[in-house]
């Protein structure tokens, strides 16, 4: 199954915007799934983290693996901590700034689709960094653009106009 998750806009600095731009443009990512896809990408390769992350969550405020999990499928509210808040002071995203929230940095958005378990995975991630559900998936977009941007968009972008198969030659 899935859900749809309601993302009214994305803040982008400009080089993330041009990057997420291109991407739909000159790649064919439709523009209303490009941030699904980093979501997904960045769920796949971070699972672990958010996993750990969820078991110190729930072990701290004194529930079961399962009765956390459906309160956070459900969107129901965690109760308090009982045993002190887990410290995640290194995560995927430390190091990725939220882009500033600014008229300018906001871009219009409108509804991602996950799988319910990534889904409750994005909530342990909201949880971890303790931002809205919109600044989280700013960072990740940002996060994703920064780490793949030349080694998986720019090359298709330049084998193109160079009109080649040959990746050797569009490598710096």
């Amino acid at each position: 199954m899935s859900i749809e998750l309601r993302i009214n806009y994305i803040y982008m600095e400009a080089q993330t915007a041009e990057r997420f731009k291109t991407a739909s443009t000159t790649l064919g990512w439709a523009y209303r799934s490009l941030a699904q896809h980093c979501i997904h990408v960045f769920l796949e390769e971070y699972r672990a983290f958010y996993a750990l992350a969820a078991h110190e969550d729930y072990i701290a405020r004194e529930l079961t693996e399962k009765s956390y999990y459906e309160i956070l499928e459900s969107s129901g509210d965690l109760p308090e901590y009982k045993k002190g808040k887990p410290n995640w002071a290194e995560t995927p995203l430390s190091k990725v700034p939220a882009p500033p929230t600014t008229q300018a940095n906001r871009y219009r958005y409108n509804t991602i689709s996950l799988s319910d378990h990534n889904a409750v995975c994005l909530k342990v991630a909201q949880i971890v960094h303790e931002v809205p559900l919109t600044v989280l998936v700013s960072r990740i977009v940002k996060d994703h653009f920064e780490r793949y941007w030349k080694s998986g968009y720019l090359p298709q972008i330049q084998m193109h106009e160079q009109k080649t198969f040959d990746l050797s030659k569009v490598k710096s």
